[in-house]
């Protein structure tokens, strides 16, 4: 095994430790984030264009563990348009772009991601109550690692550095490799007071080879994501939004359970505004607190994770202190319009959030 460290903090380089561990030795695995229903391209590439404007743009910022010295931050913004074959058709075709910075360890290990979507979005009764949506995405991944201030374990004596070569084989300091995606998402439109959907996207099917080291053959693990939800209008004014969201990777598993409330102000025909409060749980990891507004075509995310895992036991360290609160801060924006005036064709449920 493999391990790094940083030389300005011993603490943080730990920390880069494990990360760069899954990076680079073992089995990497992709990012996430807590707010993945206001992430639709990461989430799934069906969800492309799958909105009632004719545009839409987003993006999110994520840190986490900087109360324990672990800088690790995470930026992505998306844009994406859907297209009608006719004025009169119910199906559309949606087109996106996503791009995902993603920083471990104080900028030790860097990950890039650019990423084309397209989407086909079809109406499959006269009611337009069915619909079922199938994605693809293409996209070009960069990796790479700033040795400028890192040391290998076996330069270490009784925890004093010394001057030894590190004994490694680093094949470079950078790499890329092109990958694949792929999705599908149904629609059910129940009634007029719920909706649900449920869908299924497969990351990484390309298998890329993905290592920094020259005598490693270690492929990317094809990731499964599984996301079923609903909307359910409680009142005139008063939305439940439960949602679920399950990965899988190679033996990694991610499972996050909740659900939001959505409040509704209407002071206009057309003019509404929304208000939200959620709270999801990410399993054997961390407890997620989510609160957002929608007003006009702009909507804003917040949400923090409380870790719930053993990495809490670090603020044993005395450079920590047992005061700290480890966690998580995500950030989100989404903005929507039109093209052109026009009324959309789609039959909709009020307080449609994410």
């Amino acid at each position: 095994m493999t391990y790094f460290i940083h030389k300005p903090s011993l603490t943080k380089g730990l920390f880069a430790s494990i990360f760069l561990l899954i990076s680079c030795s073992v089995h990497a695995q992709d990012y996430h984030f807590s707010q993945f229903f206001n992430m639709p391209l990461s989430q799934n590439p069906a969800l492309t264009g799958k909105f009632n404007e004719d545009y839409r743009v987003g993006g999110v910022y994520r840190t986490q563990w900087r109360q324990i010295n672990a800088n690790f931050a995470s930026t992505g913004i998306f844009s994406d348009i859907n297209i009608r074959p006719g004025l009169e058709s119910p199906h559309k075709i949606g087109l996106g772009v996503l791009f995902v910075n993603d920083e471990l360890g104080d900028q030790i290990y860097k990950n890039q991601y650019y990423q084309i979507s397209t989407a086909y979005h079809r109406t499959l009764d006269r009611l337009r109550r069915h619909k079922i949506s199938g994605g693809l995405q293409l996209g070009y991944v960069r990796k790479n690692l700033n040795t400028d201030n890192l040391v290998f374990a076996s330069q270490y004596n009784n925890w004093q550095q010394t001057n030894n070569p590190s004994g490694e084989s680093l094949s470079g300091t950078a790499f890329g490799y092109i990958n694949v995606n792929a999705g599908v998402v149904w629609n059910f439109v129940v009634n007029d007071k719920l909706d649900c959907y449920a869908g299924i996207s497969l990351f990484n099917l390309t298998r890329p080879k993905e290592s920094l080291l020259s005598d490693n053959n270690n492929r990317l693990g094809i990731r499964s994501n599984y996301n079923i939800g609903a909307n359910y209008a409680l009142s005139k004014n008063i939305s439940l939004l439960p949602a679920i969201q399950l990965s899988r990777q190679l033996k990694a598993m991610d499972i996050n359970i909740g659900a939001a409330i959505g409040y509704s102000i209407v002071s206009g025909k057309l003019d509404r505004s929304t208000l939200m409060i959620g709270f999801w749980g990410r399993a054997k990891d961390a407890a997620i607190v989510y609160g957002g507004i929608k007003f006009k075509s702009v909507q804003l995310g917040l949400s923090y994770d409380i870790t719930s895992s053993s990495l809490n036991n670090v603020k044993n360290a005395p450079t920590i202190g047992r005061s700290k609160n480890i966690g998580a801060f995500e950030i989100t924006l989404i903005h929507v319009g039109f093209l052109k005036r026009a009324i959309p064709n789609d039959l909709t449920v009020p307080c449609r959030f994410f």
